[in-house]
């Protein structure tokens, strides 16, 4: 084979390698944006589901009384900031 064929064989190879880097990173990408897509999602339902839950919270404040017991009043603190923690964790995917 000649010195010129042997170059445009390695450059078909690399030709080659480069298309298969290529697809890979586009799967890639394609993936990405539907989980960013889904982590969008989520996020704003959590938002939503906690702004109704401090609503909730307001309103059992303004109403004086003591609807909720100890316990009722723990479990709701822990569900919401379950919910900050997973908006947090969100937030800091979307950023990356």
């Amino acid at each position: 084979m000649s010195e010129t064929q042997e170059h445009i064989e390695r450059l078909r190879q690399k030709i080659g390698l480069l298309l298969r880097q290529w697809q890979t990173l586009r799967k890639d990408n394609e993936r990405l944006q539907k989980e960013n897509t889904l982590l969008r999602q989520q996020e704003l339902a959590y938002q939503e589901t906690i702004a109704r839950l401090d609503h909730q919270v307001e309103a059992l404040k303004v109403s004086g009384t003591d609807v909720l017991s100890e316990t009722d009043k723990k479990g709701l603190e822990k569900k919401i900031n379950g919910y900050i923690r997973e908006i947090d964790r969100c937030i800091a995917l979307l950023t990356e």
